[in-house]
């Protein structure tokens, strides 16, 4: 044997020369010997064959194994190599495991279905425990529970203080995982529910810190393994990221919302505002111009067409300066320039002309029209 076997079986090269594995108790099942020397006996060689074997703990542990039936001395000897891929198969596991596990969080379509599909996906992976997701309140100085679901369904109203006693928040307080495998033993531990004998309570942190944890209880005393806190820190990272995510997401929904509720409100002011103008401009007996500052004409009301003979579409985009006589024009830019340097109305006399060619004095009253915040447009 090589040194590597006996550290392997933590044993001796005494304890085992001379024995059979047989009499070591090496195999953990008597199928797989059989099963090997069986086809040993038909092609004297069996190549990377999975397997388990029992060390001298007692504890067991995956490997690779090939066997050859060699010569030595003209006896017929089995010559064997063993890989240890106890780490590998744990590794493997594992990451179905958290595989699996995390398909549930892609599924979600809110915060609270996605809660829900969180602590599903820990009751799917460990089986008999109890599973409860709570989201950090900092505002409120507590812990709000967002799901819970499990074989024995802990229930409980009563309040969670972040600064408060407990496994919750120390785990909160501390950013890390906390573990009571006997909780009657640990004095962290805050009785919520007479069926719990162990509590594992593992922190979901993002990069602005925690901001919930997993609550995992079970009935059976020592229920987690380390291979479980490995996954479960591993599925908490991911599962932390798609709360963050989600809040981030409704957040942005809600607030979508109330900008279009401003918008619409708004709208609706914009349009109330515009009914009351129109109603002012049809209802005047003056004649209302909407010009640009230079004299370009966007809107009239009904006492304009009656007054100058000209239809309301036909003149809009035309300039004022076609309705009075070309003397007057000077007059008439130099107000529109002393209106808008000083926003200010100004109330002058001038002579028009109709569409008929016919000529009658008019007083005049240019005034700006505002942008909000801004210079006078019109």
């Amino acid at each position: 044997v090589s040194e590597h076997f006996l550290r392997l079986l933590g044993t001796t090269r005494e304890a085992v020369i001379g024995h059979t594995s047989t009499e070591l108790g090496i195999w953990a099942s008597a199928e797989d010997r059989e099963r090997v020397g069986q086809v040993l006996a038909e092609q004297n060689a069996v190549y990377d064959v999975e397997m388990q074997f029992r060390v001298r703990s007692g504890d067991l542990r995956d490997a690779l194994a090939s066997f050859e039936i060699v010569d030595l001395g003209g006896e017929n000897c089995v010559l064997t190599l063993v890989q240890d891929i106890t780490e590998r198969k744990r590794a493997q596991d594992e990451l179905r495991a958290l595989y699996e596990a995390t398909t549930y969080l892609f599924n979600a379509d809110s915060l609270l279905s996605l809660g829900e599909q969180i602590v599903e996906a820990v009751i799917h992976e460990f089986g008999k425990v109890d599973c409860g997701l709570m989201l950090v309140d900092k505002e409120h100085n507590c812990m709000v529970r967002l799901a819970r679901k499990g074989q024995y369904s802990v229930q409980t109203a009563a309040p969670l203080f972040l600064d408060g006693a407990g496994l919750v928040p120390e785990a909160v307080r501390t950013g890390k995982m906390v573990y009571a495998p006997d909780v009657v033993a640990d004095e962290r531990y805050v009785s919520n529910s007479p069926g719990t004998r162990s509590e594992l309570v593992v922190p979901l942190r993002t990069r602005q810190g925690v901001l919930g944890v997993l609550d995992l209880q079970t009935e059976t005393v020592g229920a987690f393994s380390e291979r479980d806190h490995r996954v479960l820190t591993a599925f908490a990272e991911r599962a932390a990221a798609s709360i963050e995510s989600m809040q981030l997401y409704e957040e942005l929904n809600r607030h979508a919302a109330e900008l279009e509720w401003r918008v619409a409100q708004r709208t609706a002011e914009l349009q109330r505002a515009k009914d009351r103008v129109e109603a002012f401009l049809n209802n005047s007996s003056d004649a209302i111009i909407l010009m640009k500052a230079g004299g370009i004409i966007q809107q009239t009301n009904q006492a304009f067409s009656q007054l100058f003979g000209y239809d309301r579409d036909s003149i809009l985009g035309e300039s004022l300066m076609k309705f009075i006589l070309p003397e007057e024009v000077t007059v008439l830019m130099d107000t529109f320039r002393q209106v808008i340097e000083t926003e200010k109305a100004i109330r002058i006399d001038i002579v028009a002309r109709r569409q008929s060619g016919e000529m009658f004095d008019t007083e005049m009253v240019l005034a700006p029209v505002m942008e909000y915040e801004g210079p006078a447009l019109n």
